[in-house]
């Protein structure tokens, strides 16, 4: 009879005597995405407008530090700035972070709709000037009427009007009124 040949396998006991589960090692490529998905989030930081920044959940150190990457130029030191982001952002909640960044701020959305409103008018006339004014019963009809006529044209005059006809809607149209359409 020969000897069967077995593997063996070394098993460490943590500190109350159970074998360790060395199946949920951390895998390096993870390591590695993950250390990419944070330095892309800590550009994307940087290259956001200081005032979308400071509504963004970030530590007051984290702010600072993206701050001062913004500031280097791309040499060493901006390197080194970068991995001190990376590291900051991973104590952070990146998630909470990304969603923020994803997320849309309301007077942008209100903006939005606004433009809408106003191509609908200029495409439109006469019923898109009834459906806006059924829905803002402070608007004066006549003047949103001469502005959509005169917005239909070319040149100066028509640029004006456009402009005009914006400031008259988004005057006409509160924050509160967009929240809830959308």
């Amino acid at each position: 009879m020969g000897r069967k040949k077995t593997k063996f396998q070394l098993i460490r006991e943590d500190q109350e005597g159970e074998p360790e589960d060395f199946s949920e090692r951390p895998d390096r490529q993870a390591a590695r995405r993950e250390t990419k998905a944070l330095g892309e989030l800590a550009v994307r930081l940087v290259d956001l407008v200081p005032s979308k920044r400071a509504r963004l959940p970030l530590s007051d150190e984290l702010r600072l530090e993206v701050e001062r990457l913004g500031e280097r130029r791309p040499d060493g030191g901006r390197r080194r700035q970068l991995k001190r982001v990376i590291g900051l952002l991973r104590e952070a909640d990146a998630e909470a972070i990304e969603a923020a960044m994803v997320g849309r701020d309301p007077e942008d959305t209100r903006l939005h709709m606004i433009e809408r409103w106003r191509t609908r008018l200029i495409a439109e006339g006469d019923p898109a000037i009834q459906a806006f004014v059924d829905g803002h019963d402070d608007v004066d009809r006549g003047q949103l009427r001469a502005l959509v006529r005169q917005s239909g044209g070319e040149g100066d005059k028509a640029a004006r009007a456009r402009k005009r006809l914006f400031q008259v809607l988004k005057a006409a149209t509160p924050l509160l009124i967009c929240l809830v359409v959308l």
